[in-house]
């Protein structure tokens, strides 16, 4: 419906939430079982089905560990554009681990570098969700802009070799 100032306004047919939103409960923070951060937008490629809005300025460790004190055991997913261009995601995945769990969303370029997600997985880093469009370079050229079998599948190596849970999000 419409209010008095022109504004659309959501009428929830559903008294029960009304009901536990005026509890003074958190109810919404009680009932969130994953939630997700975006630190920065940034990303080093250009795919053609990417689904963000654009660069951003970057979150700061701050106010990342401000929001994510918020929550207890909860499933952090660490995203964005491509987190593993912040120089201090390491930092990130600790704020995120001291009270619950990270999981990184990412293209995996960076989890070439064994050593690099050996030190993630030292920060608290135990799952991934891992960006794969395709299994031919036809394919993920055609989404992601370039060539990119080769490092998808070393990425996918190292994580299997350091025991990383890992989802494939295609």
């Amino acid at each position: 419906r419409i209010d008095e100032s022109g504004q659309d306004v959501l009428i929830e047919p559903d008294a029960t939430l009304y009901e536990l939103l005026s509890s003074g409960r958190d109810v919404v923070k009680e009932k969130i079982r994953h939630l997700v951060i975006e630190p920065s937008m940034e990303c080093d490629l250009n795919c053609s089905i990417c689904f963000t809005s654009g660069q951003e300025e970057n979150v700061s460790l701050e106010e990342i560990s401000r929001e994510v004190a918020k929550y207890k055991n909860k499933v952090i997913s660490i995203s964005g554009g491509e987190p593993t261009l912040r120089r201090d995601l390491e930092d990130i995945i600790k704020i995120v681990a001291k009270e619950n769990i990270p999981l990184l969303a990412t293209h995996g370029l960076k989890l070439t570098d064994y050593d690099y997600l050996e030190r993630l997985k030292k920060a608290g880093l135990r799952h991934v969700t891992f960006s794969l469009n395709g299994l031919s370079e036809t394919s993920l050229i055609k989404t992601n802009g370039r060539p990119l079998l080769k490092e998808k599948l070393q990425a996918l190596h190292n994580l299997i070799k350091a025991d990383m849970e890992f989802l494939l999000s295609m």
